[in-house]
């Protein structure tokens, strides 16, 4: 195949920092020859970093259980022809009552992507959502 994505049930619910053994396996993962490792199941946002240059994003939040837990993003990923590394492009949401909505006003867009970036280990994310890793 072209690329490798690991999509894994993983972490304590509610929990906002990934366990070690998560840290641990997405690396493994990647040794492995995953190009991409994304995490579900916390139920919170949790935060990304990049291991030998390729991303692991530990949750994407709480995107259909729509309870006392709002933050959740969807997760956009190009890959450029020839190129193992994903561009990754975070599309922020909330959700509440049974129904997630993509987030559009842009102070809250501006706060959530600084969030992320504080939950992270050494990314930034651009004012257009998209990720970068650290030096």
């Amino acid at each position: 195949c072209d690329y490798v994505i690991v999509y894994v049930h993983w972490g304590i619910e509610r929990d906002e920092k990934p366990q070690e053994y998560q840290r641990q396996l997405g690396q493994q993962y990647i040794d492995a020859g995953a190009d991409l490792v994304i995490g579900s199941h916390p139920h919170v946002l949790q935060g990304i970093e990049y291991y030998k240059g390729k991303p692991v994003v530990y949750s994407l939040g709480n995107f259909v259980f729509g309870s006392s837990i709002p933050k959740t993003m969807l997760l956009s990923v190009a890959f450029e022809e020839g190129s193992s590394e994903p561009e990754l492009r975070l599309v922020p949401g909330t959700s509440g009552a049974g129904y997630t909505r993509q987030l559009t006003n842009s102070d809250w867009i501006r706060e959530f992507y600084q969030y992320m970036e504080s939950i992270s280990f050494g990314v930034s994310v651009d004012e257009s959502g998209l990720v970068y890793p650290g030096e």
